[in-house]
């Protein structure tokens, strides 16, 4: 019940080009799969460096110890995005599986270990059981994540799902996470999106998508956006003066397109209406 959405971009400096991520998100938050409400003040954001960050959707609680146990275990350093996003789908897996043991197979007095030795002397019936809740709906871990930043001069991002898998969204340039993924992904690929676009329109597409997204049920109205450059990270809040430009920037342009549309939709029918005198 919710919308986070990261994007790769380009700037423009004096010898050649770098790149900046951009990422937006809402406040509404679900427990337990059914209770909505606006998230406070919090952002849905968390940090493994100055430069890479995580955007979480679904669970809060399940997301921050995933994000909490990956910190821990990430000695390396400098740190890369792609470190960070392979051990958080390590620790996503790891946390699935310790919870799918407790709430599954512990009434039964198995762990996984026993399962696979245990599955001869089990009845066919409570072994299909078991299999279909590990790998069914009961067994899929409510939460999403994107883990964006920059290394050098270069952004990434991975997408992180159930059951741990990591998918690498460098090639499109942009990822969405929540229920409102489809509609905000739309407005991407409507774009064309690439990740030569310059930042600053970037940017501008970022909260278009964020706001579309709002279509879906459970997405709030409030949007936390940040930029990653370079030089450092920049964060706009809901009520920012810039995030009200943007708005009316948007109340224009779907007040322009509407206009077309009809223009074009009067003449299509005047067209309409010779042919058939």
């Amino acid at each position: 019940m919710t919308i986070c959405i990261a994007a790769v971009a380009r700037e423009t400096t004096a010898t050649g080009y770098r790149d900046v991520i951009i990422t937006a998100s809402d406040r509404m938050i679900t427990l337990g799969g059914r209770t909505e409400y606006v998230w406070g003040r919090q952002t849905k954001t968390f940090w493994f460096s100055d430069s890479i960050l995580a955007l979480t959707a679904d669970d809060p609680d399940v997301t921050l110890e995933i994000c909490r146990s990956t910190t821990r275990a990430l000695n390396e350093r400098p740190l890369t995005v792609e470190r960070v996003a392979r051990k958080v789908a390590q620790k996503f897996r790891e946390y699935r599986q310790r919870r799918n043991e407790w709430r599954i197979l512990s009434p039964h007095g198995l762990t996984f270990e026993t399962l696979i030795k245990s599955e001869q002397n089990l009845a066919p019936t409570v072994l299909s059981r078991l299999v279909n809740q590990l790998y069914g709906d009961e067994g899929v871990l409510n939460a999403q994540m994107i883990i964006a930043g920059l290394e050098d001069d270069a952004g990434h991002i991975y997408l992180i799902d159930d059951p741990g898998d990591c998918v690498c969204c460098d090639s499109e340039g942009f990822t969405a996470i929540g229920l409102g993924r489809e509609p905000a992904e739309s407005v991407f690929t409507e774009a064309m999106y690439t990740d030569r676009l310059p930042w600053t329109e970037a940017v501008v597409l970022v909260y278009l998508a964020k706001r579309r997204a709002e279509i879906a049920p459970g997405v709030g109205p409030d949007t936390d956006l940040y930029w990653i450059r370079v030089d450092g990270c920049r964060y706009i809040e809901p009520q920012a003066p810039l995030l009200r430009q943007l708005d009316r920037l948007r109340i224009d342009r779907e007040r322009r397109a509407r206009a077309a549309l009809d223009a074009g939709h009067r003449r299509i029918c005047a067209e309409i209406e010779a042919i058939s005198a």
